[in-house]
């Protein structure tokens, strides 16, 4: 175990031996010493999905597909177990699960031994799975909700439909919760409701149920939506919502109070790259609709969007994204729009991070929750300032109008990776505490990764957020390097040390120096098999430039290329001359690190 006291743009990590000074020093500077709790006991591949849910008596539930995509759920009390179906192989994929007064409910779709979508009590093993999907022929999205005593289930499928073009289709169907001795009597018929790729809805506590699709065969291309109200044996007729010559992936329903909304990420213009987030609403269960756009965000690409809205009329979304100028598109950051009155008026796009980070280092996936009062909500995002990735969250008691806290990072564990995903929201309150399920990378390689769970209160936020704040600040110019091994001067003689090495053709000491994601990647034995071609015979540093947790260095090298023979049987040499060679070097797990980087494949590893 270890445990880390953190400060602004520096962290120490400590052994177990100094645990116990590490706590009592935080508790002087009035830090929350907490450490990320692994959730999960299997490796998973970085693409491995997952999700949980907290059940009616508080009680987590969390499924994940491990490196061999077996369906593996974390029960309550930390047991691990396999979901098998009972007398069969398995080949799963995609996963959603729905919260119950007492367990959970999980579908996943399997292809063994043929395409069905089976839902499973997670809380009783014993009973059997049901298949819902019957001759839809169920493909990887799909969603589920419990609401009016039914779990309701909302899928796509390939299947032919007679006398219809469209190759896939929406499907609903829902299950009688009470009805536990007969399963396939608890079924309502499948219905389908729309043709589409994105099974998008959104649920009211009664069990009505609003379907929306976007409608690309027809003409004009539009957003539909069709309503079930609770108890009706149908969904009423097609709606038309909105013309949309094309949307993204970016497309999501939700409800507050009686006003049913959707927002969708259109594409314009002959490339479908003219970017524009709109949405419409309804007041009336689809008869008419209200059409908005968010202007401000015009020519932003999404990758993600998470919105969060209660039956007074607060609604906040938050969304990952990025500019396209001239094609060339800008670095991730946290864009957040709010309204206090249903939908009626919205905010403009704001981004919580400094204005400096925005171009230099990436950030997404932000999650939102409110609190256990009137006006708390945290929104938590994955940030890659610190060069590694972190989480960082903003708390506010006004709606999101101000914030108490803002860019707080949460605690992690030292040398790792700690990020969040454009699929699940991992972020749920849990009586006065708020928790966050997370993927904490095993290695630099990012290819596999772990869930883990931090749990704080308001108050351990504001904690973190003081200590940050009270912590002496590095100094990057004037400081001496003994003193402070992130100064200019310290990293002048890491440069230093860097290029001497390269003359002396010590490949390990400068293999040592690269940063750990290309080090990961690459075994210093391929590292040293590439080098020695160029011979250096001088240096000089021109000019060093270090801004937070990143520098950029200018350095002049004379070098030459004595006669070799290529692999094309080519004799390539090259006199000695002087080269100007920019750098740029990153301040990581308290040192600073040589960024790799391929001139020729135009290729970094470091995923800021």
């Amino acid at each position: 175990m270890t445990i880390e006291v953190r400060a602004r743009r520096r962290t120490w990590p400590m052994s177990l031996l100094s645990t116990t000074l590490a706590v009592l020093a935080s508790m002087a500077a009035g830090a929350a010493v907490t450490a990320p709790e692994p959730m999960t006991t299997a490796e998973m591949t970085t693409s491995g999905d997952w999700d949980a849910r907290l059940d009616g008596e508080g009680k987590l539930w969390l499924a994940y597909y491990d490196t061999s995509r077996l369906l593996r759920l974390r029960q309550p009390d930390g047991q691990h177990r396999l979901i098998v179906p009972e007398g069969r192989g398995q080949a799963p994929s995609g996963l959603a699960m729905a919260a119950l007064d007492q367990g959970a409910a999980l579908l996943w779709r399997d292809k063994v031994p043929e395409k069905g979508l089976y839902v499973a009590r997670a809380d009783q093993p014993q009973r059997p799975a049901v298949e819902l999907a019957g001759t839809t022929q169920p493909l990887v999205r799909f969603e589920s909700a419990v609401a009016g005593g039914r779990l309701h289930a909302l899928w796509y499928g390939e299947a032919p439909v007679e006398g219809s073009s469209d190759r896939y289709n929406l499907y609903y169907r829902s299950m009688d919760l009470a009805e536990t001795e007969t399963p396939s009597e608890a079924l309502s018929p499948t219905e389908r409701v729309l043709p589409g790729i994105y099974p998008v809805w959104a649920t009211d506590p009664s069990g009505a149920v609003m379907v929306f699709s976007w409608l690309a065969n027809e003409t004009p291309q539009r957003i539909a939506a069709r309503f079930r109200p609770a108890g009706a044996d149908a969904f009423g007729e097609t709606l038309s919502v909105a013309e949309v010559p094309g949307i993204t992936p970016i497309f999501r329903a939700f409800r507050s109070g009686n006003r049913w909304f959707a927002v969708w990420l259109s594409q314009y213009g002959p490339t479908r790259t003219e970017f524009l987030l709109e949405g419409a609403y309804t007041d009336d269960e689809g008869k008419t609709w209200t059409a908005f756009a968010f202007d401000d965000l015009r020519g932003f690409d999404m990758a993600s969007l998470d919105v969060i809205a209660d039956d007074a009329g607060h609604i906040l979304i938050a969304a990952t994204a990025r500019q396209r100028v001239e094609d060339v598109l800008g670095k991730h950051d946290i864009k957040l729009i709010r309204s206090l009155d249903r939908g009626t008026t919205w905010s403009a796009a704001e981004s919580l991070r400094p204005a400096a980070l925005a171009g230099e280092f990436q950030a997404r996936y932000p999650s939102l929750a409110f609190g256990a009062k009137p006006g708390e909500v945290l929104l938590v995002w994955e940030d890659w300032r610190e060069i590694r990735g972190r989480v960082y969250a903003a708390f506010s008691t006004d709606y999101g109008a101000t914030w108490a806290l803002n860019n707080v990072p949460l605690p992690h564990s030292p040398e790792t990776n700690l990020t969040l995903t454009s699929r699940r929201n991992g972020l749920y309150r849990h009586g006065d505490r708020f928790e966050l399920i997370a993927e904490q990378a095993t290695s630099d390689k990012l290819a596999f990764k772990s869930l883990v769970r931090l749990s704080f209160t308001a108050e351990d936020l504001g904690e973190l957020a003081a200590a940050e704040k009270s912590a002496p600040a590095p100094e990057a110019a004037g400081a001496d390097a003994a003193t402070d091994p992130r100064s200019e001067a310290a990293l002048r003689e890491r440069i230093q040390a860097f290029w001497k090495a390269m003359l002396e053709k010590d490949f390990d000491t400068t293999y040592a120096m690269q940063d750990p994601f290309f080090r990961a990647r690459h075994a210093d034995q391929t590292y040293k098999s590439n080098m020695g071609r160029i011979l250096y015979a001088d240096f000089k540093i021109d000019e060093v430039k270090v801004d937070g947790a990143r520098a950029e260095v200018k350095t002049r090298v004379r070098a030459s290329i004595p006669p070799f023979r290529a692999k094309t049987g080519e004799i390539i040499s090259r006199p000695e001359e002087e080269i100007a060679i920019p750098e740029v070097w990153v301040w990581v797990d308290d040192a600073w690190y040589r960024e790799y980087y391929s001139d020729g494949q135009e290729a970094r590893f470091t995923p800021y």
